[in-house]
């Protein structure tokens, strides 16, 4: 009887309260933006911890498809909250880095969540799915750089080559006459700046916006990397 009593206890456990079961805490340091559209401080700081929740809610192991398929803000607001006290451990704390120079308003929560079964493997197939994503845009911003490097070093070139098209000697470009050399040099100058130009917005051209592109893979490298880091020590 008291076999039967201690087994009905387990049992009533292992159904009621799982958590207890599968559960451990894991440490994060979560990065949390706003969506983007600048409208107030304190609107813009909520949309970022809940940027930042929602991802603790995710490390927890909770599926978060159907929360951020909710459209009405403070619907997905209470329920961001709601989840949240399930998953973040009492303690955490919210770093408020406010707007960024790409205009995000920005917040780093750090704390610790309690996960449940199928984290550790979510969790793993996300760092695989980070390793992938920044081998990727390491590829791209080392062709960025070949690109802008070619370009520079074309240009550089094309300006050598302008300077240095004309003989502006006495004998070759004034033939003995003042007037002649005064006209010749202006011709030669203002031809000169006339391929400068042309080279220049041929430099624009071949760099198309490559600049800006790396500056913004770069931002998002350093965001995958912290994010891979925090992984990596979750799933060790």
């Amino acid at each position: 009887m008291r076999r039967l009593l201690n087994l009905l206890i387990l049992t009533f456990f292992l159904v009621a309260f799982p958590i207890l079961v599968y559960s451990e805490t894991i440490d994060v340091l979560i990065k949390g933006v706003d969506d983007g559209v600048k409208t107030n401080k304190q609107q813009d700081y909520k949309e970022a911890v809940m940027n930042a929740k929602l991802e603790a809610i995710e490390r927890a192991g909770v599926e978060i498809t159907s929360i951020t398929k909710i459209v009405n803000f403070k619907t997905k607001y209470d329920k961001v909250e709601s989840k949240a006290k399930a998953a973040l451990l009492p303690g955490f704390q919210i770093m408020d880095m406010g707007y960024q120079s790409d205009g995000t308003y920005t917040v780093v929560l750090s704390g610790k969540v309690q996960v449940g079964k199928g984290a550790k493997d979510r969790a793993k197939n996300r760092k695989q799915a980070i390793q992938k994503e920044i081998a990727t845009i390491e590829a791209r911003l080392a062709t960025i750089e070949e690109t802008i490097d070619e370009a520079e070093r074309q240009y550089e070139y094309g300006l050598r080559r302008a300077e240095g098209k004309y003989d502006l000697s006495w004998d070759a470009c004034g033939k003995g006459r003042l007037k002649g050399m005064e006209d010749c040099y202006y011709r030669a100058i203002q031809t000169i700046k006339a391929d400068k130009r042309g080279l220049k917005r041929q430099h624009d051209r071949d760099l198309a916006g490559l600049p800006e592109e790396s500056r913004h893979l770069r931002l998002k490298l350093s965001d995958l990397k912290l994010e891979l880091a925090q992984y990596t020590s979750d799933t060790e």
